[in-house]
């Protein structure tokens, strides 16, 4: 499951979807405007009914690379699809990550086993606290040297998500220059230089060491 590259400036982890619905949307289907964030920002919480049916699907393709909780790559259908078309300023969107369900929070498997059993729960409503958040920019100068960080991603994700930021790379220095607007552990990588790209291609851009790179990331 794990890639190290031979410089030992970055570690990459492949992981798979906790969960994908077979009625997932296509990838290519998922909204352009994923970064155009609403008025909500940080953690919020929602109230999702249920259909009476217990087979029913939440329409979700979940990432499950980071430790915060299950990071909602995109909505198909499903009963969050009609969430959203029924509460649409608080609509669940992909990057948003579910931290807990029904008040069930802790590891990543705690939090997917929970939304599994809400969907077969008597209680036809399912709450969830989920963490929405804000991007930001930054740009690395042409440097000879790695990139320094340790990066967890599956091939098919949107973005890859920044484990460990390591000592004496491209990253660190950027902190040093840069204490107002420091990357941190946990922060995700959706874009490089204007290009928003999946999993594997997103990594060969980041390991080009002598290239500008402009980063668009988010916090949680």
């Amino acid at each position: 499951c794990c890639d190290k590259s031979t410089d030992g400036g970055i570690d990459a982890v492949h992981t798979m979807p906790a969960i994908q619905d077979s009625e997932t949307k296509e990838r290519g289907e998922i909204v352009e405007n994923t970064l155009e964030m609403n008025e909500i920002h940080g953690s919020f919480a929602v109230k999702i009914n249920l259909p009476e049916m217990y087979l029913c699907h939440l329409g979700l393709e979940l990432d499950d690379v980071d430790d915060r909780g299950p990071m909602i790559v995109s909505v198909g259908n499903g009963v969050v699809e009609a969430f959203n078309t029924e509460n649409p300023s608080r609509a669940l969107k992909p990057f948003d990550c579910i931290t807990a369900v029904n008040g069930t929070s802790g590891t990543m498997k705690t939090v997917v086993d929970a939304l599994k059993t809400g969907l077969q729960a008597t209680e036809r409503v399912m709450h969830l606290t989920v963490a929405r958040p804000t991007p930001y920019k930054i740009i690395l100068e042409k440097s000879n040297i790695e990139l320094g960080a340790q990066l967890n991603y599956k091939p098919s994700s949107q973005g890859i998500s920044l484990a460990q930021i390591a000592h004496g790379g491209r990253f660190e220095r950027w902190n040093a220059l840069n204490p107002d607007l420091q990357v941190k552990a946990g922060d995700r990588i959706v874009e490089v230089s204007g290009s928003r790209l999946q999993g594997g291609k997103l990594l060969e851009e980041l390991k080009k060491e002598d290239t500008e790179l402009m980063l668009t990331l988010l916090r949680y």
